[in-house]
């Protein structure tokens, strides 16, 4: 994940056009009141060392909120405050566990545990966690664990996990917790992305055996990931070789986050927090509607967290250079498996949970960022390059290994006049083609879809009760719409991709607008075939576009034009899509020919 993060933090510097979805942690800072007492400790305390195991006031303020939210009387001798749950996870090691000990953890799992483990000269064993279990460890898995070589010295189990965030049920982590006392293995339950869920409740081991480590954090749900605080709940016998270990390994945590730590826990900081994990579950819900645009299927269920692991299986056999090719292609940063389910010589292993067949998208970042990202990946799988070849947006259908040159060619000059094309063509917008405009958006109804909306000209035109979704093949011109329907406080579902090979399923719409875009889409009887497809029996075609003129003079001057806009800019002025709609079954309901006939606006019904 560290070389995803410098990767993607060159490729900032050299194109600045990053989302990050490797990292994972909160994007917001932390809480008001926390940034608060943190400016006064600054002002007004010297901050110097603390106790080993943290401020009192701090373990305090943690111990009041095992009361609060769990119903847990915890005594703040048995919590040990730590710089970030990192070292907290390393110095338990070294108290609890000697050369040469197993240590069990779920496969796939956070990899620092595997790591630090195996530096520390444990042997790691990991369980294949499928989606049978929810990729979470069980039972009957230790059972037949400790049938064959023993019961381990020590489980590892995370819930809400990293990367799948699912959640253990509390009646399943209680049989865990009393299998562990029961057979001698020190149960470490790493708890903390607690307070992000979406549904279940995250239950504490601690509410079933206080011989466990609860491992817990600042870092996630509080959002203060970069302060270093974390925190363990020990039984008695750990507490003195771990205080030990972190005065000599860290001498304390960093005293200003622990001054101003305390503040994380008050009402107010809570109001805000809570406002974040509306935000991710807005985000995951967002991502799992949009994910079969990927031809994503699989993927572990997000009760919490805020992560998606996702099978990308059907796209690539090598998550690692797949991901570098997103990146250097789209600018998106995702996490290839492998960091959290690497290959493995075992036998036993499962080979449907390798690693190189998974990504981890972190959605801990703005909607906006989550949408757009979403765009790009679809676009990139779309053109068929998401298949391990190289990036292209429009110019294929879904599928196609490869793309055309011209294509790609010509959305690089789109992209280029995204900037400045309303200001070039704002004369025309006014005296010839707005008037259509509206006379086609009044026509659209229900759930509508615009194919190759530009930068959105025909936004204001449409009534306010209108479901609209929009597709471009520029990214950059769909920026500029983006930014138009902000500005007019307008919903639009937008999406990069190919007016030919449309992302959406049979009958998906009431109506299908395009507006002065046929013309310059290479295939137009292909892309009205499409529109056909997505609208439902009965559904409206709305159609508005320069056209063959009338007169014969017109006519001469467009085709002289047409010898040079085809090839330089896929620019066509003869076209009647009027004419291919009732070869392709449809009824004209109403037309009309403007300015000299080269404007002409159309809509015609699908068959019932």
């Amino acid at each position: 994940m560290m070389e995803v993060i410098k990767a993607a933090s060159a490729r900032s510097v050299s194109h600045g056009d990053v989302i990050s979805l490797c990292a994972g942690q909160p994007s917001t800072p932390a809480p008001a009141p926390v940034r608060a007492a943190a400016v006064a400790a600054l002002e007004g305390e010297v901050l110097g060392y603390t106790e080993a195991t943290g401020i009192p006031e701090l373990r305090e303020a943690i111990a009041a909120h095992y009361a609060r939210d769990y119903a847990l009387a915890v005594d703040p001798e048995q919590i040990v405050v730590t710089t970030g749950s990192s070292a907290g996870f390393t110095a338990l090691f070294l108290a609890a566990f000697d050369v040469g000990d197993t240590v069990a953890m779920s496969r796939p799992g956070y990899p620092a545990y595997r790591n630090t483990l195996a530096a520390l000269g444990c042997s790691v064993v990991e369980l294949d966690c499928g989606p049978a279990s929810r990729y979470q460890p069980t039972v009957p898995m230790l059972d037949a664990l400790a049938e064959r070589s023993g019961p381990p010295a020590g489980l590892i189990v995370a819930s809400p996990a990293n990367p799948t965030g699912t959640i253990l049920d509390a009646s399943e982590l209680a049989a865990i917790a009393r299998w562990c006392d029961e057979h001698g293995t020190l149960l470490v339950s790493d708890e903390i992305y607690h307070g992000i869920s979406f549904g279940p409740r995250c239950a504490s081991a601690w509410e079933t055996s206080r011989n466990a480590v609860v491992v817990g954090s600042l870092s996630k749900y509080f959002s203060m990931t970069g302060w270093r605080v974390g925190w363990l709940l020990l039984p008695a016998e750990l507490v003195r070789p771990v205080e030990l270990l972190v005065g000599n390994l860290n001498i304390c945590p960093p005293a200003v986050s622990q001054v101003a730590g305390v503040a994380a826990f008050t009402p107010e900081a809570r109001v805000e927090l809570d406002g974040h994990v509306r935000r991710y579950a807005a985000n995951r819900d967002l991502l799992l509607r949009r994910l079969p645009e990927i031809g994503v299927q699989r993927l572990a269920p997000p009760d919490g967290a805020f992560y998606l692991y996702i099978d990308v299986g059907h796209l690539t056999d090598d998550s690692t250079r797949w991901c570098q090719r997103v990146l250097a292609a789209t600018g998106v940063a995702l996490t290839p498996g492998v960091d959290f389910a690497p290959a493995t010589q075992d036998a036993h292993a499962d080979p449907a949970l390798d690693g190189r067949r998974f990504v981890r998208w972190c959605f801990a970042g703005t909607t906006h960022d989550m949408d757009e990202a979403m765009t790009r990946l679809a676009a990139y799988v779309g053109s068929g390059f998401g298949f391990g070849f190289g990036f292209g947006r429009a110019g294929s259908r879904p599928g196609r290994r490869g793309g055309s040159a011209v294509s790609q060619r010509r959305i690089a000059q789109w992209d280029k006049r995204a900037a400045t094309f309303d200001a070039q063509v704002a004369g025309l917008e006014r005296r010839f083609l707005a008037s259509s405009r509206r006379w086609v958006c009044a026509r659209a109804h229900g759930r509508t879809l615009e194919v190759a909306i530009g930068t959105g000209a025909s936004l204001p035109h449409y009534a306010a009760d209108i479901e609209l979704t929009a597709i471009e093949w520029s990214p950059a011109m769909l920026d500029v719409a983006r930014q138009r329907a902000m500005s007019l406080g307008r919903a639009v579902d937008l999406h990069v991709g190919d007016a030919t090979a449309l992302p959406f399923g049979d009958d998906s719409f009431d109506a299908v607008v395009c507006t002065y875009a046929l013309c310059s889409i290479p295939d137009v009887r292909a892309a009205l075939q499409e529109a056909i497809r997505v609208v439902r029996p009965g559904g409206s075609i709305l159609l508005a576009d320069h056209v063959l003129a009338s007169s014969w003079p017109l006519q001469l001057v467009q085709r002289a034009l047409e010898v040079v806009s085809v090839p330089l800019q896929g620019e066509h002025y003869t076209r009647r899509p009027s004419r291919l709609l009732a070869e392709l079954g449809l009824t004209v309901e109403a037309s009309a020919r403007r300015h000299a006939g080269v404007i002409e606006r159309v809509h015609a019904r699908v068959p019932d």
